[in-house]
């Protein structure tokens, strides 16, 4: 950018400025007080917009030169072949032209140089980033983040918070790697340490010597199969045992009731009979009920009477004679007395009836009986259980033995996996540390933002040099910038560098990021901070950046007490005295 007119009425110290620049470089000169700091306000003003004494728009009237009713500035400048004008009218506050440089956030750092060494390191960094066209989105730190062996799934974790700022993600990781080595102290029960992490393993019990388990896993199986099949047999030999004491017992009450048969079924003959008789009598007295009481009852009266002599002094046929009245006319009707008897003989007739069924259960117990005793006696089991019970101990204490060996091997074992299980918990969450620390390292300033700020910074001191040189200032390094933000000369700290020093450092930032962003103009107030020589070099730095093209367009101010003369066709010199520039035109500012 060149400017090609600049008009200024009643703005701070200058009262009235119209000039036409002839040259790039356009030198203002004057003494103290002559108004050449106004003058570059009002260019400021015209271009940005934000007037730089002033924050509020009442105050706005402040800035109109001293019994001045209104004030205000134009500016027109040419950038490659397009001429823009710029103007700010004061107090109204009125602004145009300034949508032409709205999206160029580096104009105020050419129009005050000392702007950028006055910004903290976080603003310069962002400058700079900005100047190069260096970019630190979370699409480029993810790719850079992978490009280091960090995994998607870490980096997609954390990369959210880069919108927030490197330190936000680098403090995220951090926590991560904080939790990965609280998780391996709780798996190891020690303080973590990173050479400790490395080569730390869990404790492996000595395991049981000589065993195999699976040895004694067939061992026990085998022992389980002989001790079963012995319990099988030695309780079938108790068993028979069993039985036969049983049988034994039972072949007593056997015989006893065995020998009771000649008696049970004699008893039985003679139940028997006597109920035969019975159901005679039953018979008799029943049929006695209804016949002729006259002549037979004199016939059963005599046999009764007969009957009641005793038997040794009976005649000896009466006998014969009661069986022939029993069979023919005991039961004749008409017996009264036989009659009478029909329910007693009835009630005799079921008492005896149930004697005989009694006698047939006997007989049929006491057969039974005499039949078990015929059976022949079962077979005796050939083992002998003692020696079965003794065998059958020592196979459980062998058994006992083995279980209490495999569950050794078993517990050994298990403690091996235990301790591999926990010597792998624990590599992983060292592995976390380690990976989350590598994050956090290459989110922190020496890790990619350093790297995006070294490719940022590389072309910046690449030119600072240049120009350095160029300027032939005699300094034994030239103006740059290092990685923390820190602004150097002669290889010092701006902070310790003289007055003139750092003016001049901040000309050369000036240069150096007009020509980066484009502008290719600078505005440069107190060039009287140099000595002459240092004015000479430069001017000479400036007409040579002219001539290669670098740079469009400057304004130059400095307090002399003459304005120069044949400094080159790179320069339109300019005298401002109190308040006017020399050779003023009519204003265009209505």
């Amino acid at each position: 950018m060149r400017i090609s007119h600049i008009q200024i009425e009643n703005i701070l110290g200058i009262r009235h400025a119209d000039i036409t620049p002839a040259a790039p470089v356009v030198l203002f000169a004057g003494r103290n007080g002559a108004g050449k700091s106004s003058l570059q306000d009002a260019i400021a003003l015209a271009l940005t917009g934000q007037p730089r004494r002033v924050k509020l728009k009442k105050q706005l009237a402040e800035l109109i030169s001293e019994g001045g009713k209104r004030g205000g500035v134009v500016i027109q400048a040419v950038s490659g072949q397009v001429e823009s004008t710029f103007s700010y009218r004061l107090p109204t506050g009125t602004h145009s032209g300034a949508e032409r440089l709205a999206d160029n956030l580096f104009v105020p750092l050419v129009l005050d140089p000392a702007r950028f060494a006055a910004a903290d390191p976080d603003q310069r960094r962002q400058w700079l980033f900005e100047l190069v066209g260096c970019e630190a989105s979370a699409s480029v730190v993810r790719a850079r983040l992978l490009k280091r062996g960090a995994t998607p799934e870490r980096v997609d974790s954390v990369l959210p918070l880069i919108h927030a700022g490197f330190p936000e993600a680098a403090k995220a990781a951090a926590l991560r790697a904080s939790e990965a080595r609280g998780a391996w102290k709780s798996v190891t029960g020690e303080a973590y340490g990173s050479v400790k992490a490395d080569a730390w393993s869990a404790p492996i019990p000595p395991a049981v010597e000589g065993e195999n388990l699976a040895e004694l896993e067939a061992l026990s199986v085998e022992l389980d199969g002989k001790i079963e099949a012995l319990q099988i047999d030695l309780g079938r030999a108790l068993e028979a045992e069993e039985q036969a004491h049983r049988r034994e017992a039972e072949l007593d009450h056997l015989r006893e009731t065995a020998e009771r048969l000649p008696r049970f079924t004699a008893k039985l003959e003679a139940d028997r009979a006597e109920v035969a008789r019975m159901s005679a009598l039953v018979d008799a007295a029943r049929a006695a009920q209804g016949g002729d009481p006259i002549g037979p009852a004199l016939l059963h009266r005599v046999v009764e009477a007969l009957r009641a002599i005793p038997a040794d002094c009976r005649p000896a046929n009466v006998a014969d004679l009661f069986a022939e009245y029993d069979r023919d006319y005991a039961a004749h009707p008409g017996n009264p007395e036989l009659a009478a008897r029909l329910g007693e003989y009835a009630h005799a007739l079921q008492v005896v009836q149930r004697a005989v069924a009694n006698d047939e259960q006997d007989v049929a117990r006491a057969e039974q009986a005499v039949a078990r005793l015929a059976e022949p006696a079962p077979a005796q089991s050939r083992l002998d259980t003692s020696t079965a019970q003794m065998q059958l101990d020592v196979l459980r204490a062998e058994r006992a033995e083995v279980v209490q060996r495999r569950a050794a091997a078993r517990e050994s074992m298990h403690a091996a996996a235990h301790a591999a299980t926990l010597t792998e918990a624990a590599a992983r969450h060292h592995a976390e540390v380690l990976a989350w620390c590598e994050i956090a390292d290459a989110l922190g300033p020496d890790g990619i933002p350093g790297e995006i700020l070294a490719d940022a910074l590389a072309p910046v001191n690449r030119l600072l040099m240049t120009l350095s040189q160029g300027a032939a200032w005699g300094v034994s390094a030239p103006a740059r910038i290092d990685p923390a933000m820190t602004l150097t000369l002669d290889g010092r700290p701006y902070a310790l560098l003289s007055e003139s020093e750092r003016w001049r450092v901040d000309c050369l930032l000036a240069l150096a990021i007009s020509e980066l962003s484009g502008l290719h103009f600078v505005m440069l107030d107190r060039m009287d901070v140099l000595d002459l020589p240092a004015r000479n070099q430069l001017l000479d730095l400036l007409a040579d950046r002219v001539d290669n093209g670098a740079l469009a367009g400057a304004v130059v101010c400095a307090t002399l007490k003459a304005a120069p003369a044949d400094l080159g066709p790179q320069f339109d010199v300019h005298w401002i005295e109190a308040g006017r520039v020399v050779a003023a035109a009519d204003s265009l500012i209505v």
